[in-house]
């Protein structure tokens, strides 16, 4: 799937990712449901692949506007 964003669109995604994560923290910590708990990590690496994604392809977009921006000699 494509899907196109903004910077300042990406970057909210990564704000909000990090909070996601941030949060599942203290709650698996907390939840004693063994099942629970392992549904709770398994959300936590998903959004952690998608962090990565997100962050991927800012690096990627630097580095190709690093590669067509005008050279200055």
């Amino acid at each position: 799937m494509i899907v196109e964003l903004s910077a300042a669109q990406r970057d909210l995604l990564v704000a909000l990712v990090d909070e996601a994560i941030e949060s599942l923290g203290p709650e698996i910590h907390h939840t004693f449901a063994a099942r629970y708990r392992d549904t709770l990590r398994a959300r936590r690496r998903e959004l952690r692949r998608l962090r990565e994604l997100l962050t991927d392809v800012a690096v990627l977009e630097a580095d190709a506007d690093a590669a067509s921006a005008p050279n200055p000699s």
